[in-house]
């Protein structure tokens, strides 16, 4: 069951990313976006949307419509340094689509690195992780200041009584 506040929070978005979409303002060309590659209207709206709500969205649009696109270009637009957790199989595609769309650094916090090889304070402006690793790395990203957090493919937490779910939580705060 979903909290009943999650779900009204899911409806309020819904409804101020319709009010995006009938503005042709909003799916315009973002001025200072600065991307290698220029987003489509769609995205320019999503990229409006996460700002429009303060860095904190649901990005739920369907597969291939560039959501990983508009997390990273609202980063870089806004200036936050980002910390992404998503699914092993995504954190170098994460990393090649940062290099693909800005100049920022990253660095992926892989499992077979040795914790030694971590800086104790990540500096880098994307820091990428996933699920498995996080709790090998949770002393240094809790150490680390992050303006943003992503968290791709939710639905890998979505219940609060696992461990990944409090590993992510904490984290979070």
């Amino acid at each position: 069951n979903i909290p009943e506040d999650i779900i009204n929070q899911l409806k309020e978005e819904n409804s101020r990313f319709k009010e995006i979409l009938k503005s042709k303002e909003d799916v315009s060309i973002i001025e200072g976006l600065n991307l290698k590659i220029e987003p489509y209207p769609h995205q320019n709206a999503g990229i409006r949307f996460i700002d429009k709500l303060d860095g904190n969205a649901i990005i739920g649009d369907p597969p291939g419509l560039g959501k990983t696109l508009q997390a990273i270009a609202y980063s870089h637009w806004r200036n936050k340094k980002t910390l992404v957790i998503c699914p092993n199989s995504l954190k170098y595609n994460w990393q090649n689509e940062v290099n693909l769309l800005t100049d920022r650094d990253s660095i992926v916090l892989d499992a077979q690195m040795k914790k030694e090889e971590v800086p104790e304070k990540l500096e880098n402006f994307f820091t990428i992780v996933n699920y498995e690793s996080i709790n090998k790395y949770e002393d240094i990203i809790l150490n680390s200041d992050f303006d943003q957090l992503v968290i791709d493919e939710s639905h890998f937490i979505k219940s609060n009584k696992t461990k990944r779910y409090k590993n992510i939580e904490k984290i979070s705060k």
